[in-house]
């Protein structure tokens, strides 16, 4: 990738961009907690995709595996049973996402798109 970009003289630009990325920072929740969110959200919008013609039961359902299990490691970190360090930051970035899909599914009605 970097042979195409120094042949095309890109790489003063590319260094350029490099510092200004360098320079700036995120806060720590970005970083480390939304990324987390982020993903989450992302398996439940595919599993409505994909589950579309399902009840909102069933959606609800398959929604829910990837943050219980995220959540369950998160827990499970506390007492130092598998390695990692808790943080409440995460567990509130996997279960926002299941919240707020939870919420949209129970106002469809008002929204007219389920069956």
């Amino acid at each position: 990738m970097f042979r195409v970009v120094y042949a095309l003289g890109l790489a003063p630009d590319i260094n350029g961009w490099r510092e200004v990325a360098g320079s700036a920072s995120l806060p720590e929740f970005v970083i480390y907690c939304l990324p987390n969110g982020l993903w989450t959200a992302a398996y439940i919008l595919l599993i409505d995709g994909l589950f579309y013609r399902q009840t909102k039961r069933c959606r609800l359902l398959a929604a829910t595996v990837i943050p219980l299990i995220g959540t369950m490691a998160e827990m499970l970190q506390a007492p130092g049973w598998i390695p990692g360090t808790f943080d409440f930051g995460d567990v509130a970035c996997i279960l926002f996402p299941l919240l707020a899909y939870g919420i949209f599914l129970s106002k469809d009605r008002w929204l007219k798109i389920d069956k």
